[in-house]
């Protein structure tokens, strides 16, 4: 969220650009309207093009946090869902640590305990997860229910993004895509290179 102006005679607002990033729960949602509007500041969404000022623009921005709550819920329905099986079976589940710190500009030494990541996943419905968010350059596949790399691609330059996928027809292949550009603020090698792998 961006604040809007605070100078004297000049409205004050909050713009967000989409009411379901501000808060993933109505009671979350509730509360932050509630707080800005007691100081005397409206809530804006671009996306969907709603304001708080008016009766129909609250109602609406209530609509759209419900959909939020319903849909944070469902994806933690499914995690547990896909999770129980996967205890029984003995994996053991938690977290990866993902990215190593050899590309770290100041510490050239390959210490894999995971590094901060700038970019998210994408998750295929067949249970793949790509990712190529840590600092290093690599783009790997998870197993979603165990956590286990599968595939591993040296980009050549790090990506520090999210990957995108899609097919060309509804029958054809399917293509993930992700762009390694580098990032000069961390000191990582730069490039220009959108690479495209095509899943068997």
């Amino acid at each position: 969220m961006s604040t809007g102006l605070h100078m004297k005679g000049v409205e004050r607002q909050v713009l967000a650009a989409t009411f379901d990033r501000v808060a993933r729960s109505v009671k979350h949602f509730l509360a932050v309207v509630d707080e800005l509007y007691d100081l005397g500041i409206e809530s804006v969404s671009a996306w969907e093009n709603i304001d708080t000022s008016g009766a129909m623009g609250r109602m609406f921005a209530v609509m759209v946090s419900s959909i939020a709550e319903l849909d944070r819920s469902l994806i933690a329905e499914r995690i547990k869902a896909r999770m129980r099986p996967c205890r029984l079976e003995g994996y053991r589940l938690g977290r990866t640590p993902l990215g190593a710190t050899v590309e770290i500009h100041s510490l050239r030494l390959a210490v894999h305990w995971g590094t901060p990541n700038m970019g998210g996943p994408l998750v295929t419905a067949g249970g793949l997860v790509f990712i190529a968010a840590a600092w290093d350059r690599d783009f790997r596949a998870f197993d979603v229910e165990t956590g286990k790399e599968l595939w591993n691609f040296r980009l050549p330059a790090s990506a520090n993004a999210t990957p995108m996928t899609y097919r060309l027809r509804p029958d054809g292949r399917q293509f993930v895509v992700i762009a390694a550009g580098g990032h000069c603020k961390l000191g990582s090698k730069l490039g220009d290179a959108v690479i495209a792998f095509t899943l068997p």
